[in-house]
């Protein structure tokens, strides 16, 4: 595609996860005339309100593009743009697609295979471990194809168990296509690219910075008809795949568990608001199978049981860490490798104020409610912060949102504060 250096320039300027992109599409015919249009055009569809946006595209630099895209085609990584006939239908569907995604691997046909995503905590029991497993190779083994992150725990067991299960499967980076998070990891991708696909919107040499993963939850919710949680805590980024679902219209099914269990409170919070049961891959397959006739295959299921849970899990590689582990979420940073050049002019970020601004402007309505219920000194307790009319797991999703966006912070006993309180 010789207007491809366009589409890289774009995804490049513009946040991922904004819907600048659905505004800019319906003003201009392609990223090549938004990228000759001048600031002005651009303010009058974006509005005054997007000045780091405006400065992004006002600068008409393509060496960066140009690097990527040979780093793409030295290095056999696909770019698979918006307008691309094999671009997901139900990706482009959402109020924010990505402009672009990089791919490693075979496409699968989105549109019409039967997709599922398996989310959950990093850190979980041996009850979500065995439970993933099973059901991941199921679905799997039962025409399904698997959608995960790559993280610890949950996400990569329903990933390697779904490769047990002869499946075809979708790995969903919160980093650049050249960078494997965590780096643990990084045999399991080999093996998914064999198999299936592993994809991001982020561009190559992106870092997986902790604000990347909840942006990255829209992208495997919007690929699946189904999201399917296996273990959460309260305060798992499974709970924002969730509301992204539910958002998006798509079937939500959450699996029970103990509720007296830190690792079941998520999946008991998804159930109480409407999530459907599911204790077993048939509850799923047996759902959809007259909507896809020829790929889900129920007698599959006894042809190929699932093996064993420990010894694949150490044949793909998959971490151990997850399982109960007590270390930082997920903005740590792997430790440096190399990787793609940066290259071009870099834009000069704003004081932390300017930032802090900006994240507060970026909040919808519902997550500022909720962040002007945080005192502006001291802290107070999660529980006591509720909307009227509004379902808890909302609420939870508010609060992580503002703990991404670093506007608050969780404190020791489920209290929470203000990131720039006074004492």
């Amino acid at each position: 595609m010789k207007d491809l250096i366009y589409w890289i320039w774009l995804s490049n300027a513009l946040t991922p996860g904004t819907e600048a992109y659905a505004k800019l599409r319906h003003a201009f015919s392609s990223p090549k005339e938004i990228y000759h249009a001048d600031t002005d055009a651009l303010r009058r569809v974006l509005g005054i309100k997007s000045r780091m946006t405006l400065v992004a595209l006002s600068d008409k630099n393509l060496r960066r593009a140009e690097e990527i895209l040979d780093y793409a085609a030295m290095h056999n990584v696909g770019i698979l743009t918006y307008d691309d006939e094999r671009f997901p239908k139900r990706l482009r569907e959402i109020k924010n697609p990505p402009v672009l995604l990089y791919y490693a691997g075979t496409l699968p046909d989105f549109d019409t295979e039967f997709c599922v995503a398996m989310v959950g905590s990093r850190e979980h029991n041996d009850y979500g471990e065995k439970m993933t497993f099973e059901m991941g190779h199921d679905l799997a083994a039962g025409g399904a194809t698997v959608i995960s992150g790559l993280a610890y725990g949950i996400d990569s067991i329903a990933l390697a168990a779904a490769l047990d299960g002869g499946g075809r499967v979708v790995a969903v980076l919160g980093s650049g296509i050249d960078i494997i998070y965590p780096k643990e990891h990084v045999k399991l991708a080999r093996l998914i690219a064999r198999k299936g696909v592993v994809l991001t919107e982020f561009a190559p040499g992106t870092k997986p910075n902790g604000v990347n993963f909840p942006i990255r939850n829209r992208i495997i919710s919007a690929l699946s008809h189904v999201v399917l949680v296996t273990s959460a805590t309260l305060h798992s980024g499974a709970l924002i795949t969730a509301h992204h679902a539910y958002e998006q219209k798509r079937q939500i099914y959450a699996l029970p568990g103990n509720v007296d269990d830190i690792y079941c409170e998520g999946t008991a919070l998804l159930l109480r608001e409407g999530a459907k049961a599911a204790v077993c891959a048939e509850d799923i397959l047996f759902a959809y199978e007259k909507s896809f006739p020829g790929i889900i295959n129920m007698f599959r299921l006894l042809e190929t049981p699932p093996g064993n849970c420990e010894k694949t899990l150490a044949w793909a590689k998959v971490a151990s860490k997850g399982k109960k582990r007590k270390e930082p979420r997920e903005t740590a940073l792997p430790t440096p490798s190399d990787t793609l050049s940066t290259g071009g002019d870099a834009v000069a970020s704003d004081p932390e104020t300017e930032m802090r601004r900006e994240a507060l402007e970026s909040l919808d309505a519902f997550t500022r409610s909720v962040y002007e219920q945080i005192p502006e000194t001291g802290d107070c307790l999660c529980d006591s912060i509720t909307v009227e009319g509004a379902a808890p797991v909302k609420v939870t999703v508010a609060i992580t949102k503002l703990e991404i966006k670093h506007l608050v912070e969780i404190l020791p006993g489920g209290r929470i504060a203000r990131t720039d309180r006074s004492e």
